[in-house]
């Protein structure tokens, strides 16, 4: 390998990362032979950005070569094509290695040649950002604009990188993202099927319900749903779901695919086709019933979140399964102490929705949730508190599920600890009301409309 020059062993490194095949033993000789020569200064541009690409692309862990790279990037940058500044920060990335000094570097270099960007320049560096969460605003408004200005150069992968990139930093970036959908639409038949579902995810989580697109990715997704994986068939679900947009057709043909690979569900799957289902009415038993065995094949995996939320899409679609109910109480029992107000309130909600009275359970909510109310309200002045934590249909839920598991006590003592300086919802205001109604307490129903003035 000492033989070979800095090019040579990059061409090599290359191509077997793009051919995706690791050779452990040639990589540790190349890796040998290229730092010493990175290190006297005999490697060019290209070299190093094709060997620090090849490393990342096969997941090869090597910090003094990353290292060694990243110093002689970072004294030559402004000498860097934009193609070799979005493969190293694609690299950096990919490692999930956030080399502060490097990426401020590319940052800079990048902007000051804005113009000779290509499209995939401007993707993979959007995608590199996003992936390390770095809130660089002068990057990303000019990456914004120049993705503006190039849209018609833009690939399906590159349209549907860009959109994950604003999604997942939780950037509303409209003209983009309406840019995005334009080109999309005209492109939807050369889209995989990756492509397809994490563009419909990024138009979801930002809550863009753009419905043409989404009518065109439906159609596009149909014609090769026998292609998806069941994390393909997940996401897209759920993205119609969150924007509560019902394509039937989709839908049909989502859950036939489910069905044929239930036993290869996750359980983040199972908790988001489930809640899916839910959102959209979707009264789909054979899928549901897949669901059903899929997670008592897998309760134990189950995190909190997928056992309370599967709970609440059964309940919400009022389909009774008591042997799924039983093991979901028999998992949260114990685990009871780490679920949220939202967690608890979803779970006992599903319950009492369904008439699933589990004294067991309740009794271990209503332990902890009065534990919980110690150090933050059940009920809060309107606000969402965290993403765990209270919030105004939570607190409802939660003492409403009280209630009608005909659990009055905790239902009393959750109303009775509101935070300071917080008022009460109109919602439990009723609730508490109706119940002194009922018991003829007179005293206290009076007291009630008091507070509620």
């Amino acid at each position: 390998m000492t033989a070979l020059n800095t090019q040579e062993l990059s061409n090599t490194a290359f191509a077997f990362a793009t051919l995706i095949y690791l050779h452990s033993p040639l990589f540790d000789a190349i890796s040998a032979a290229a730092l010493t020569k990175i290190t006297a200064g005999l490697a060019d541009n290209q070299a190093l950005s094709n060997t620090l690409w090849a490393f990342a692309k096969l997941e090869v862990q090597d910090e003094p070569l990353r290292a060694a790279i990243s110093a002689a990037a970072i004294a030559r940058i402004s000498q860097f094509v934009p193609q070799g500044l979005s493969n190293i920060a694609w690299a950096i990335a990919r490692f999930s290695e956030m080399d502060t000094p490097l990426l401020e570097a590319i940052s800079a270099e990048s902007i000051s040649k804005l113009r000779d960007l290509n499209s995939q320049d401007i993707s993979n560096t959007l995608w590199a950002v996003a992936k390390l969460q770095l809130r660089d605003t002068p990057l990303l408004t000019a990456l914004s604009a120049e993705a503006i200005r190039k849209i018609r150069e833009f690939n399906p992968q590159s349209i549907a990188n860009t959109a994950w990139a604003l999604a997942t930093l939780d950037i509303k970036d409209k003209p983009l993202m309406d840019a995005l959908a334009s080109e999309a639409i005209a492109k939807l038949s050369e889209f995989n099927v990756q492509a397809l579902s994490n563009l419909a995810w990024s138009f979801s989580h930002l809550e863009i319900r753009h419905e043409t697109l989404m009518d065109a990715i439906a159609s596009a997704a149909i014609k090769i749903i026998s292609s998806f994986d069941a994390q393909a068939l997940s996401n897209t679900l759920w993205s119609f779901a969150r924007l509560e947009l019902c394509h039937q057709p989709l839908s049909s043909s989502i859950a036939a695919s489910a069905i044929t690979m239930s036993t290869e569900l996750t359980t983040q799957e199972i908790s988001n086709i489930s809640w899916a289902l839910a959102k959209l009415w979707i009264h789909h038993m054979p899928l549901l019933h897949a669901l059903s065995s899929q997670s008592l094949a897998t309760i134990e995996d189950l995190n909190r979140q997928e056992l309370s939320m599967t709970a609440w899409a059964f309940a919400t679609l009022g389909v009774p399964n008591q042997p799924l109910f039983a093991a979901i109480s028999a998992q949260a029992i114990p685990r009871i102490s780490a679920f949220g107000m939202l967690e608890m309130s979803n779970l006992s909600w599903a319950f009492a929705r369904l008439a699933e009275r589990d004294n067991t359970l309740m009794a271990a909510i209503a332990s902890q949730a009065l534990t919980a109310c110690s150090e933050e309200a059940v009920i809060g002045s309107g606000g969402t508190h965290s993403a765990s934590g209270p919030q105004p249909t939570g607190a409802y839920s939660l003492i409403w599920s009280a209630w009608k598991a005909v659990w009055p006590q905790l239902s009393w003592a959750l109303f009775a600890r509101p935070p300071a300086e917080a008022s009460h919802e109109t919602l439990v205001y009723g609730m508490m009301l109706m119940d002194r109604e009922w018991g003829r307490d007179r005293a206290t129903a009076v007291q009630l409309w008091q507070f509620a003035d």
